[in-house]
């Protein structure tokens, strides 16, 4: 979870200070979080198969580890729309 607050944070304050660099950082570790994210469903399946976590945890705990995963998505949307506002290019497309 921590990855996915830093990266908000560093996506608000690219925004605030037009900072091109660090949109494009947040844009990087996105992967990141997807990996923990992949990494998170894993430990749980694993657990879940061999009897330590229960099915009912397991999906709550599933839930909100995919919700983090999707605050970070939302990080970088931010980050991707301050890309545009300072060059006119929206994911690699000049829009106007």
């Amino acid at each position: 979870y921590k990855e996915s607050i830093k990266m908000v944070l560093d996506s608000i304050t690219s925004f605030v200070n037009y900072d091109l660099d660090l949109a494009n950082k947040v844009i990087l570790n996105d992967s990141k979080v997807d990996k923990l994210y992949d990494d998170a469903i894993s430990y749980i399946i694993e657990n879940t198969n061999n009897g330590k976590f229960s099915s009912a945890f397991s999906i709550y705990t599933t839930l909100v580890v995919k919700y983090i995963e999707r605050i970070a998505d939302h990080a970088v949307n931010i980050a991707e729309w301050v890309i545009y506002i300072l060059n006119g290019y929206h994911k690699d497309k000049q829009i106007f």
